[in-house]
């Protein structure tokens, strides 16, 4: 193998890491997200019905909401930029 194929492989794989980490979203905190909002949800209507307040449930979901916009965007900035920028430099060495 040479230095061309080995650079080509490098930003293939700087690709599919590029496109991994756009999909995390989806495949990764959607249904952790949908499964953690059912358990709120299901919280918040046991405690409304037994005429409890219901503010426990919502602010657990105003919580985990927080956290995985916070792990989204730092994912869609930091980890894409990271990959995206390790790729133009070793375009820039070729």
């Amino acid at each position: 193998m040479n230095l061309n194929a080995y650079g080509q492989l490098l930003r293939e794989s700087y690709d599919r890491q590029v496109r991994l980490a756009r999909s995390v979203k989806y495949w990764y905190l959607l249904p952790m997200y949908v499964g953690l909002a059912v358990v709120s949800l299901g919280l918040w209507r046991r405690l409304h019905g037994a005429g409890q307040s219901g503010r426990p449930a919502v602010m657990s979901m105003v919580i985990v909401t927080v956290g995985f916009a916070a792990v989204w965007i730092l994912n869609e900035l930091y980890a894409v930029r990271c990959l995206e920028k390790l790729k133009r430099e070793l375009e820039g060495m070729e």
